[in-house]
């Protein structure tokens, strides 16, 4: 997939949080003998708080708002994300703002840690001890409250180096699409939960989604011919809805055909000009996602494409005339 690497810079996320737990030692635990707790290889004594956990809420905040930014214009490549050069500028500076959103949040817990240590032994004086000797240098949460992230081109290797060296890199830029398909799947089931799960009708807002998913689709249809295809129709159902007020009957049937079919990526992939005004195919099965996409639907944190070959388009999916057709 060398054009498609042209066409995308692999970024890197890089925030680490402070948990604000120190590990429990025997010591800490009052009237209780070595003899009594099972051996270090069989069992650990657990962990301690050293400050209320609340005031570090923020931190895991940012950290998933960030995360959210890059899945919402890429999709998961390399432990990292695949960014479409032509949004790589706007994800930058949504970047920034959370950058100095987290940078604010640091500086303001590293000034009143002190005082943070003082109001949770207050809150748990009987453990005093146990708390202020397990606190942590604010030099020490600083190294570890950080937020940064790397962005790069990824190249292939000539040929003058060994075909096997090459191919790992081929293997994963060539599930990409696959990796795009089951993210968009489980964004439309995401939607789906959220939103539609026994209603006959909704608002305007749960049309978003959709609308998130075309930007998305759009930002990445270099990877694979069909994708276009897919945001464009989703658009074209979008552009089908009223514009205020509520979305039911037909409507509401021709949005919920459009989320059902996506939850199931084997729709796209076996007939992209199927006609997906109606919802007839149900969300998959936790056995069949497994099996449709190996480890990537069991956790989506480690990067690995999930096992859906994806055939070259050798023809233009003609159109239909239904509004919301596939």
């Amino acid at each position: 997939m060398p054009k498609a690497l042209d066409q995308i810079v692999c970024l890197m996320l890089d925030i680490t949080l402070w948990t604000g737990r120190k590990k429990l030692e025997l010591t800490d635990l009052k009237n209780v003998e070595r003899s009594q707790i099972p051996p270090d290889k069989l069992a650990s004594l657990g962990s301690k708080r050293v400050v209320d956990p609340d005031k570090l809420k923020i931190f895991n905040t940012l950290k998933k708002r960030a995360e959210r930014a890059c899945k919402a214009v890429g999709a998961r490549l390399l432990g990292g994300y695949a960014i479409p050069e032509s949004r790589l500028n706007d994800l930058v500076d949504e970047l920034e703002g959370i950058r100095a959103e987290f940078d604010a949040a640091q500086q303001d817990f590293i000034q009143s840690y002190d005082n943070a240590v003082e109001e949770w032994v207050q809150l748990n004086p009987e453990w005093a001890v146990s708390i202020r000797s397990a606190a942590d240098d604010v030099s020490k949460i600083k190294r570890q409250l950080s937020y940064s992230y790397q962005a790069f081109k990824i190249e292939e290797l000539g040929a003058t180096f060994a075909p096997a060296a090459q191919k790992g890199l081929q293997e994963v830029v060539g599930g990409l699409s696959s990796q795009l398909l089951h993210e968009i799947s489980q964004q439309a089931r995401d939607a789906w939960d959220q939103s539609y799960a026994g209603k006959d009708e909704v608002g305007q807002k749960a049309l978003r989604p959709l609308a998130a998913m075309a930007d998305k689709l759009e930002g990445l249809s270099f990877v694979d011919g069909r994708v276009a295809t897919m945001a464009q129709n989703i658009r074209d159902c979008l552009k089908a809805m009223p514009k205020s007020g509520a979305v039911s009957g037909q409507d509401f049937n021709a949005v919920a055909g459009v989320l059902s079919m996506l939850m199931d990526p084997r729709n796209v992939i076996r007939q992209p000009s199927k006609d997906w005004s109606l919802p007839k195919a149900p969300p998959l099965k936790e056995k069949e996602e497994s099996d449709l996409f190996g480890a990537a639907a069991k956790d989506t944190k480690e990067d690995r494409s999930p096992q859906v070959t994806i055939e070259p388009v050798q023809e233009t999916v003609s159109e239909s005339t239904s509004v919301c057709s596939w």
